[in-house]
């Protein structure tokens, strides 16, 4: 009785790490597709922050411009 839990847990825990690799394998496509490779990602995130206030910035000159 015991082994079929512990294979029924087991059969659950590939499940789960099945669906976690397949979703990964997505986002690293993505990213593959959208950023060419991982550093120019990399670079980007670092950027955000910045880049994010910098369009704020923006758009508060274009509003006080009108």
């Amino acid at each position: 009785m015991e082994a079929n839990n512990t294979i029924k847990d087991n059969d659950d825990l590939i499940l789960s790490l099945s669906k976690e690799d397949t979703i990964i394998n997505y986002e690293m496509q993505s990213i593959k597709k959208t950023f060419e490779d991982f550093s120019r990602f990399n670079q980007r995130n670092q950027s955000l922050y910045t880049d994010y206030l910098n369009s704020l910035v923006g758009e508060a000159r274009v509003k006080t411009d009108d």
